[in-house]
């Protein structure tokens, strides 16, 4: 069994919360910096100048003195109301921002769930915070946007080690079904030997133990670049002995099973013994596409893109979305 950074076996909300600040505390002791930059993101335009970080002036103008230097630091105090359905209870909502006592300099509401807020519950919110006498800002966030914020701070080059850590939250996050965002994930994957047998017979083939995060889209690795990329169909664990399927998690059509079982005799010929304790994914058809990665080195491992983040929006289906990537790039 592996061994996760965050709690598993639970889906009570106090768990969800719990993991979520344990992952924004471990991005804070990995790089102030990142942390402030995902808050600015997540508050967006009314906290254009939010700054948690320490300042250090000299010669500093006050109302009645020039001291030789200064530091200081903002304060802010953000408080957190984690849901794992879609509503909130306006109760506790009130009785949350009415804690809020104008002290700090920037005074925030964040609520969280796996979805989008319903437009009545966030009109009601805005109503409490309009009776306050201080200035309160409420954000909501689902977990998808949570990981996909923290992911755009991150660089597959000099992250590597923070990557394994919000990895682990995300499939977490997956196991709790707190996630509802498949259809945004394209997964690229590094294709060696197989790659021509992945694209022949429309799969792609992992140890089960490694897991996976629901995605819809998968994308083939080779020399620097994303070639091939396809929607999947189906997500099956098959146990094989004597070239017959023995055992499988869901049924499939005959076509699914016989290139299950030609990828498995190819993997063979390279020296891989994929018949058991592994996973398949099957695509509809893997399109040729080259979304290129500019920067020095390959491909870290399995590599994550959030859709909309490239192309402006989510994709149609494969064909498109493998005609959309050509003439874009990363690092």
């Amino acid at each position: 069994m592996n061994i996760h950074y965050f709690q598993r076996f639970a889906q009570r909300e106090n768990v969800a919360t719990n993991n979520t600040m344990l992952l924004l505390q471990r991005l804070y002791y990995y790089s102030p910096n990142k942390f402030e930059k995902l808050l600015r993101k997540l508050l967006g335009d009314e906290c254009e100048e939010f700054d948690i970080g320490i300042k250090w002036q000299t010669q500093l103008k006050c109302e009645n003195s020039v001291p030789d230097a200064q530091i200081r630091q903002n304060s802010f105090n953000i408080l957190v109301e984690t849901k794992l359905e879609r509503f909130f209870d306006m109760n506790q909502m009130e009785r949350h921002i009415g804690s809020f006592d104008g002290k700090d300099n920037y005074q925030i509401m964040l609520t969280l769930s796996p979805f989008d807020m319903e437009a009545e519950q966030k009109t009601k919110i805005d109503e409490i915070i309009k009776l306050k006498q201080v200035t309160v800002i409420h954000k909501h966030i689902t977990f998808d946007e949570l990981i996909q914020l923290i992911d755009n701070e991150l660089d597959d080059n000099r992250d590597s080690e923070f990557y394994e850590i919000l990895n682990d939250f995300e499939q977490y996050c997956s196991e709790c079904y707190l996630l509802n965002n498949a259809d945004n994930v394209l997964r690229v994957v590094p294709a060696g030997v197989s790659y021509e047998d992945n694209i022949k017979y429309n799969l792609y083939y992992d140890k089960k133990e490694n897991g996976y995060v629901p995605h819809s889209f998968i994308g083939l690795y080779k020399d620097k670049a994303v070639r091939q990329v396809g929607k999947i169909k189906y997500v099956i664990d098959v146990e094989i002995e004597n070239d017959e399927v023995v055992k499988s998690s869901q049924e499939m059509p005959d076509e699914v099973k016989n290139n299950i079982l030609e990828a498995v005799k190819k993997a063979k010929e390279y020296g891989y013994n994929i018949e058991s304790g592994h996973r398949f994914f099957i695509v509809d058809k893997f399109y040729e596409t080259n979304f290129e990665k500019v920067s020095k080195f390959g491909i870290m491992g399995k590599r994550k893109f959030f859709i909309d983040s490239i192309i402006g929006r989510k994709a149609k289906n494969a064909e498109e979305l493998a005609e959309l990537l050509k003439d874009k790039h990363w690092n």
